[in-house]
């Protein structure tokens, strides 16, 4: 059986989208934000969270 897609499900879709686009971005700054707040209170030294991909690899 073919599938036909009505103009509602792509829309359906997409809204499906952007709401997950705006819970990957929340998340994203709750986490930049916690990472602050950790700073902030002396749990996390200073040089230690940087942005990622910065840190350095360690060698074995």
């Amino acid at each position: 059986m073919p599938l036909r897609f009505v103009q509602g499900d792509t829309m359906y879709a997409y809204e499906l989208h952007k709401i997950r686009e705006a819970e990957l971005l929340r998340t994203a700054a709750d986490r930049r934000l916690v990472r602050q707040l950790r700073r902030a209170a002396g749990k996390a030294p200073e040089g230690q969270a940087g942005p990622p991909g910065r840190r350095p690899r360690r060698t074995p």
